[in-house]
């Protein structure tokens, strides 16, 4: 299969913080991250983040989703049956001081 190689322009630090990040959780540069899970999460249906979205809002249903989804492999399985707004609560609940 021929490949390609891609490149942008990044500030230095962005880079370096991309790097750090994928790293830590992946254990491989932020070029290998690109090209191997970024592609294959996308052609199993994920989708790319959209330039200007409402970040918070984007956590916020990420954080959810991924409650729902840890529910589901054995913890606590309450959490799968809860609606949006009280695993938005349960989520809040944990950063208030």
């Amino acid at each position: 299969m021929a490949t390609k190689t891609f490149a942008g322009r990044t500030e230095e630090e962005n880079l370096a913080f991309m790097n750090a990040l994928t790293r830590k959780q992946f254990n491989m540069s932020y070029g290998q991250y690109c090209s191997s899970v970024l592609i294959a999460a996308v052609k199993d249906g994920a989708e790319l983040p959209s330039p200007g979205s409402n970040a918070v809002a984007d956590r916020r249903k990420t954080a959810i989703e991924k409650m729902k989804g840890l529910s589901k492999r054995g913890g606590d399985r309450r959490i799968a049956s809860m609606d949006d707004a009280k695993i938005k609560d349960l989520i809040a609940s944990r950063y208030e001081s």
